[in-house]
């Protein structure tokens, strides 16, 4: 099982960031199969950055606009700074969405 595997390697080393690709899966192809990344991001006691299919640019920042979703709370304290750091590097446009 891969996302048996992505855990226990997260655990093994043990990583502070776990980053998956996505191949995109949606509707019946994903309530059949299920999503090996569900399964690691409710498993590993790290967070989870998944990465779907882009065109990479050819030239300038990786990412131009950011949108972070936090409940602002203690506990997302690493959720927003790792998108303002994110944010720095590229000089990037962040959006805050405070969720509840």
């Amino acid at each position: 099982d891969p996302g048996v595997q992505k855990e226990e390697m997260a655990a093994a080393l043990p990583s502070d960031l776990v980053v998956i690709g996505t191949h995109g899966r949606s509707g019946w192809d994903r309530f059949v199969l299920g999503t090996n990344i569900e399964k690691v991001m409710r498993r590993v006691a790290c967070p989870v950055l998944t990465v779907g299919k882009m065109d990479a640019p050819t030239s300038g920042p990786l990412y131009n606009r950011i949108l972070c979703a936090a409940d602002l709370t203690a506990s997302s304290q690493r959720t927003v700074d790792l998108a303002l750091s994110f944010a720095q590097e590229n000089a990037s446009r962040i959006t805050l969405l405070r969720t509840q």
